[in-house]
């Protein structure tokens, strides 16, 4: 029941470049994912300055009508891209259309979840960003809750509590689900796959993998994990192109190892 493989074999033709679909300032940015290594250490992320070099530091509504191509053909990896990137941040746009469109139809979606640091005692921000990503449309929507009013789409909403709908994570602890229960996102639990044990278990390691090591050693994909990003301002109304793709891939990876394990 978790392998429709006939919406995935044509992921396999596509090569390295994925397709953002967003605002108008994404389409005049045109920053390439290679850029990022070189991203200035903003203010905002002074908090992490003491750990040094962020180059290689792993980890434990807009429209459709404008878009980029973000060149990862420099990336060392066999797993295809996502055809497409859709950024939703309204409930009025064609995007937002489109994903309640796929959440009404999907059996399967992989999960992943972003929000602002919580640098200080006390701080508990809510999730901003989540990442849904698709296998028969090979499409990842990343929605950005600020600007859908700090709620959901109806559709997305009963996607996440159908017990039909297979929810594809990567640890996924507590801290999420605490996360979601202050954002007043409810997801079915018992529908809940985290892969992490299984990825672990094929790596050989006792100890829990992370997604980075995972996507490379079974997906032969370079995964970035920069803390610029992990650490960047998720709240902010209009993300870089670089938070999309990074957000974006989150999902996509967990996906794929989804269908490459289980």
């Amino acid at each position: 029941a978790y392998h429709p493989i006939s919406c995935l074999s044509a992921a396999m033709s596509h090569d390295s470049t994925a397709r953002i679909s967003g605002a108008g300032q994404l389409a005049s940015s045109g920053l390439s994912s290679r850029a990022v290594a070189h991203w200035p250490q903003a203010s905002w992320n002074e908090p992490w300055a003491a750990f040094g070099d962020w180059s290689d530091w792993s980890d434990g509504g807009s429209t459709c009508s404008n878009s980029i191509d973000v060149d990862m053909s420099w990336a060392v990896h066999s797993t295809p891209e996502p055809v497409e990137i859709v950024v939703v941040s309204s409930m009025s746009t064609s995007a937002c259309s489109s994903l309640c469109e796929e959440a009404t139809r999907a059996d399967v979606v992989a999960i992943d979840l972003e929000w602002v640091p919580d640098w200080t005692a006390g701080s508990n921000n809510p999730i901003s960003v989540m990442q849904l990503a698709f296998p028969c449309s090979l499409r990842v929507y990343v929605l950005q809750l600020g600007g859908l009013g700090g709620r959901l789409p109806a559709a997305v909403q009963l996607m996440l509590v159908n017990p039909e709908v297979t929810i594809v994570g990567f640890a996924m602890d507590h801290g999420d689900f605490a996360k979601l229960a202050l954002s007043e996102i409810t997801i079915l639990q018992s529908s809940l796959v985290d892969i992490q044990q299984r990825c672990s278990f094929a790596l050989g390691t006792p100890s829990p993998c992370s997604l980075r090591s995972a996507a490379f050693i079974i997906l032969q994909f370079r995964l970035a994990k920069d803390k610029r990003l992990t650490c960047s301002d998720w709240a902010r109304a209009e993300l870089t192109p670089a938070q999309i793709y990074y957000a974006a891939m989150d999902a996509w990876v967990t996906l794929r190892l989804f269908y490459n394990l289980c």
